[in-house]
Formats: C-alpha cells, sequence, structure tokens
C-alpha cells in the first residue's frame, strides 16, 4: 500500500472512529481543518532560525522560497534543510534558485519514469496541469489545445485514471500535482 493510499485509509478511519453513532469514540473529539502557515509567520520562523545560526538571509528571499514551494510544509523544510545544509551565509536569491534547480534535477530519473507508467495521454495531461500549476477547467478547449490533449473525453478519461492515482487533485483553486517538486520540474523542463 503506498503512502498516500495508507494516509487516505488512516484518515477515514479515523473519520468514522468519531463521527459513526455505533462507535464509542463518536463525537469525543473536534474535527479540525488545518490551513497552510500563513507565509509571513512562516517566513518569520525561517528567519528566525537561520538568523540565530548566524546565517544571513533576506526575508525576501524566504518567501521567494515558501512560493516556490507552494506554501506546503514538507516543500518548504526541505528546501530550507537543503539550503541550510550548503552552508552559504549570505543567501542571495542566486542560491536559493541553484538549490532550487538541484532538488530538481536530483528528481530527474524518478519524474522521468512517469512516462513509461502512464499512457501518453495521461502524462501529457499531468504535465500540461504541472506546468499550469492550477486548473479550474482542464477539459476547457483553451487548455485542451494549447496542451495538445486531444479530444474533452480522452481529458476527462486522464484526469480520472491521474486523480484516482493521486497524482493531482482538486481543490478550490483548481486541479494541480500533489508534487510540487514535481510541479517545478514540469515547469523547469
Amino acid at each position: 500500500m503506498s503512502f498516500s493510499n495508507w494516509k487516505l485509509k488512516a484518515t477515514s478511519i479515523f473519520f468514522i472512529m468519531f463521527s459513526d453513532y455505533s462507535r464509542p469514540f463518536y463525537q469525543s473529539a473536534e474535527i479540525l481543518y488545518l490551513e497552510k502557515l500563513d507565509p509571513d509567520v512562516y517566513a518569520n520562523f525561517v528567519l528566525k532560525h537561520f538568523l540565530e545560526a548566524g546565517v544571513k538571509i533576506h526575508s525576501d528571499e524566504i518567501v521567494m522560497g515558501i512560493d516556490w514551494a507552494a506554501n506546503h510544509t514538507f516543500y518548504v523544510q526541505f528546501l530550507f534543510n537543503t539550503l541550510w545544509g550548503a552552508g552559504v551565509n549570505p543567501i542571495q536569491s542566486a542560491d536559493i534558485r541553484e538549490i532550487q534547480k538541484e532538488i530538481i534535477v536530483s528528481r530527474n530519473v524518478l519524474y522521468i519514469n512517469f512516462r513509461n507508467l502512464l499512457t501518453g495521454k495521461q502524462y501529457a495531461l499531468l504535465k500540461a496541469v504541472g506546468i499550469e500549476d492550477n486548473i479550474q477547467h482542464p477539459n476547457a478547449e483553451a487548455f485542451i489545445s494549447k496542451h495538445h490533449l486531444g479530444s474533452v473525453s480522452t481529458v476527462n478519461s486522464a484526469l480520472k485514471v491521474l486523480v484516482e492515482k493521486e497524482l493531482i487533485y482538486r481543490d478550490s483553486k483548481g486541479y494541480q500535482l500533489y508534487d510540487v517538486f514535481q510541479r517545478r520540474w514540469f515547469q523547469m523542463n
């Protein structure tokens, strides 16, 4: 079972434990939805830790990194941990861009293999969603034409598979890739 499938199953079990009348923990806990951290709060957190270690970094560079990592905790932490480990001081925008490039290039083999795991149309749609970042209407004619995705029915079929495989998801902003680094890889290539 993949981690994402395990996480979904664990979430389902948790939900059932606390929301099913026949379960002993019914309504014994409040269910909370955690939003992404406020980028300013996150930037202050990163700045504080870098400055405490004597590493100079400007808040603009931190915000640039947080935006690039889509304000997603895992990717933000990975980026700044890798930057920290690089031993650069002071840190400039060019240093962050170099670390971002290194992170993406280090995943080339992983992301290239998606071509072998998906059909051509599924891969084309995955790439198009990654390049665009947030797509409200992946079956819109303009999007399909721009990325040469074929017919609406082909896009709808590919979209269903990519959602089922948990490669893309939909939120209030639209469809996007789960893997932020893969998004950036598509955008870089």
